[in-house]
């Protein structure tokens, strides 16, 4: 009753490989899909610093070097310097978002 490339459904109808496949590999996405859900659940999906809030003084100090790294671009300088001048202003920009520092409103500004 079962012919390669051919498969017999319950109903007694035939079914090409191709359809069966497209039948079979949805309950696998499901379970993909349920799978990444509870490894990022279960697996703290939140970065280590997500917790933690910077102080007033902390935000001021990034702020400050964010500002110096802005103007120092302004003024120019060497491709390089401007390379570096422009990582050091993102890490310290990216810092500033890390520790929420927007929390503190206008008194970081």
């Amino acid at each position: 009753p079962f012919s390669k490339g051919m498969i017999t459904t319950t109903l007694g109808q035939q079914a090409s490989d191709k359809q069966t496949r497209v039948r079979e590999d949805a309950p696998m996405k499901h379970w993909i899909t349920a799978l990444t859900a509870l490894t990022l659940t279960l697996g703290g999906a939140l970065p280590a610093w997500a917790g933690k809030a910077g102080s007033l003084d902390e935000c001021l100090k990034l702020r400050k070097s964010i500002d110096t790294f802005s103007e120092l671009r302004r003024q120019g300088g060497t491709a390089e310097d401007m390379d570096g001048w422009k990582r050091a202003r993102d890490e310290a920009q990216q810092a500033f978002r890390d520790l929420r520092c927007r929390r503190h409103g206008r008194k970081v500004r």
